[in-house]
């Protein structure tokens, strides 16, 4: 806090480029992802199993005793549920579809960000000098992690190279992602008149914060029952129920008296 670092390189490895020099909050698109875990009535078949087609879901096993799973699926726009707890009703059902009854133990979501062409945002941040970024993994972060890592000591140690300009931060969109971009648009534009044509008094939930203002662009809160957290539907900045900013882009906590 008050404190300052100096680095010839700085690598923003983070959920949301902390420091946003290229406008990302409209080209990074908060989507969160779900899973539970389950034992299931019968034994399955041992390995990691991913559905194609129908609801895509994932399953694994853990190392636990008890044989239990690991289910994920489901992907739904932060803030744009009107109760996420419907998410997690709607995998145990595709679940149970697949493998047949099952005791569910607990539940989680992942807070991630999609880019409009689908390729994460890797390398030198624009008009960042010796800033560099990865974000936009889509879900993917163990995967295109170990990708961001290799790029970004490429790029760092002054190479070039076909992948490091495809998957520039820099990068201009192209026409295929133009739909996307624009679709996002509205979405945000919808969130954010909804959000102040609706009264405070309204949205606001128990004690949280929920219904006040992101600290990041002025668009209103929603209450995440699922969660128990504050999400911001715009950008997908999200905070616990005292107004404390857990996730980007938004920087700052929620000032309130509460």
């Amino acid at each position: 806090d008050g404190a300052s670092v100096r680095a010839p390189v700085v690598v923003m490895a983070d959920h949301f480029p902390v420091y946003d020099t290229g406008g990302f909050f409209t080209r990074l698109f908060p989507y969160a992802h779900y899973a539970i875990e389950f034992v299931p009535s019968q034994p399955l078949p041992d390995g990691m199993w991913m559905q194609v087609g129908g609801e895509a879901i994932t399953l694994r096993p853990t190392h636990d005793a008890g044989g239990t799973w690991i289910a994920g699926g489901e992907r739904v726009r932060v803030g744009s549920e009107a109760d996420e707890r419907d998410a997690y009703a709607r995998l145990a059902t595709s679940v149970s579809r697949v493998v047949g009854d099952v005791e569910i133990l607990r539940h989680w979501s992942a807070h991630d960000h999609e880019t409009p062409d689908g390729f994460p945002y890797i390398g030198e941040a624009p008009l960042g000098r010796g800033l560099f970024m990865a974000a936009g993994f889509a879900g993917w972060g163990i995967t295109k992690s170990v990708v961001a890592a290799s790029v970004i000591a490429d790029a760092v140690a002054g190479g070039s190279g076909a992948l490091i300009d495809i998957l520039s931060p820099a990068r201009v969109p192209g026409v295929s992602s133009l739909g996307s971009l624009a679709k996002e648009t509205v979405t945000v534009g919808g969130e954010f008149l909804e959000g102040h044509l609706t009264s405070r008094a309204e949205k606001a939930h128990e004690d949280s914060v929920a219904g006040d203002t992101c600290t990041h662009l002025g668009c209103e809160t929603k209450w995440n029952t699922a969660e128990g957290t504050v999400d911001c539907p715009c950008h997908g900045s999200r905070f616990d129920r005292h107004g404390h900013i857990l996730y980007g882009p938004a920087a700052r906590d929620i000032d309130t008296d509460r």
